[in-house]
């Protein structure tokens, strides 16, 4: 399997498109930075036939430490999430 990287995606992009790579880069750091935005604002993006980001919380809650057993307590945190479109789902 292979990574596909930002720098990758960048090339890929502009050799498609026949964008500098600066360009590309400009804009793909802008579409990142508006997802990262909305979805902390506490809004979903949806992009139609990829997916849905959004933001997920979730409550502190009661843990053990692996190494003693000791009880501990796991902060609350949040992360962003993504769903993929039914379109890039695989059956199977």
């Amino acid at each position: 399997m292979t990574r596909l990287t930002k720098l990758t995606l960048i090339a890929q992009v502009a050799e498609a498109t026949g964008f500098h790579k600066d360009q590309v880069d400009a804009v793909l750091d802008e579409a990142l930075a508006a997802i990262v935005e909305t979805t902390g604002a506490g809004h979903e993006v949806s992009i139609k036939g990829f997916g849905a980001f959004e933001r997920r919380s979730r409550g502190s809650r009661a843990g053990r430490n692996p190494q003693t057993g000791e009880a501990i307590e796991i902060r609350a945190s949040s992360t962003l999430a993504f769903r993929a479109s039914p379109a890039l789902r695989e059956e199977g």
